[in-house]
């Protein structure tokens, strides 16, 4: 029987690729240097004779080349999830993101956490790419398509539960992990200006935004996954896992409750928040919560207005704008 490997976090090894090699940033249906390189970790860390008997690459559209490694170890089967990224990549503000980066996310504070992430295997270096594998996921159904609001509510206690566990890997300063404060926040103000002119942010004010930004980075900060929508939440034999961290940081856990319960109506988010409150602090929610809630949308929506044109259609704009202005007018100056 294999033994347990969350258990313990291998050290990073280095690929040493093929002659044939691809490019870093080609994507080829043929993963090469770093299936060898899981196949050579997995047999030095269980001591035993490894060959893969299964590869499979993702073949929809993303940002990441990805896919499945089932490895053979005497009989055993281990099965892998991976993805394999540049070790160094940079969002629109500058912030690192990434495969790099989430394979650092994972090392520091993710495999630390025990509860709503999948067990890390372990991170291959080979020249300038990465490859991060965790553990493949039985049976996973986007939590989008669960049963609703039951798959939200298990989704937000467990949300609640890593936010809790975080805050003792936070007060250890992890290595890397960068922060969601007011001064990332003002670049995504910045880009967002430098997109649609400041005269698209005239009736809500500029200077009451960086007010809502000061308001939330003052809460209490914890591991935030960045980019906490269902679409990166996935549920395996009942139980939420979040995925796709290539976007976290250290922050105010009400972003990621914002992000989760996005256009839910308002009776489903404040059960929502009662039970996120309940689950990490012990009690209901206070208004402090209920403020950096709002400020939370109000980051998030910002940080949509200042990403990549390619991605927006104008109607989705307008309607941001609208939710903007909306969950900014609700937040009077204290």
């Amino acid at each position: 029987m294999l033994p347990a490997y969350s258990d313990q976090v291998p050290r990073q090894q280095d690929g040493g690729r093929p002659a044939s090699g691809e490019r870093a940033g080609e994507r080829d249906a043929t993963p090469e240097w770093w299936i060898a390189s899981l196949v050579r970790l997995a047999s030095e860390r269980f001591g035993l004779t490894a060959r893969p008997v299964a590869v499979e690459a993702n073949a929809s559209e993303s940002r990441w080349r990805s896919g499945l490694l089932d490895i053979e170890c005497d009989g055993e089967l281990l099965s892998l999830f991976w993805k394999v990224g540049n070790r160094s990549s940079r969002d629109r503000v500058g912030r690192a993101d990434g495969v790099g980066y989430e394979a650092a996310v994972y090392e520091h504070a993710l495999s630390h956490l025990g509860i709503g992430v999948a067990p890390l295997f372990g991170v291959v270096h080979d020249g300038e790419e990465v490859c991060l594998a965790i553990a493949r996921l039985d049976r996973p159904l986007k939590a989008s398509m669960a049963p609703q609001p039951e798959s939200l509510r298990s989704a937000v206690r467990t949300l609640a539960s890593i936010h809790a566990r975080a805050e003792a890997v936070v007060a250890g300063g992890p290595e890397g992990l960068q922060p969601f404060d007011a001064w990332r926040s003002r670049d995504w103000l910045s880009s967002a200006i430098d997109l649609h002119g400041t005269e698209a942010f005239e009736d809500i004010g500029i200077h009451r935004i960086l007010e809502v930004f000061d308001e939330l980075a003052a809460g209490p900060w914890t591991l935030v996954h960045g980019d906490c929508y269902p679409a990166n939440v996935l549920v395996t034999q009942g139980v939420p896992v979040f995925v796709d961290w290539e976007t976290a940081g250290i922050g105010p856990g009400e972003l990621d409750l914002a992000a989760l319960t996005e256009r839910w109506p308002d009776d489903v988010v404040a059960d929502c928040l009662d039970r996120y409150c309940s689950e990490r602090w012990g009690g209901p929610a206070r208004r402090s919560v209920v403020r950096r809630l709002a400020a939370a949308r109000c980051f998030l929506y910002v940080r949509w207005l200042g990403g990549s044109p390619s991605l927006r259609r104008p109607s989705a704009t307008e309607d941001a704008f609208r939710r903007l202005a909306r969950v900014t007018g609700t937040l009077a100056p204290r």
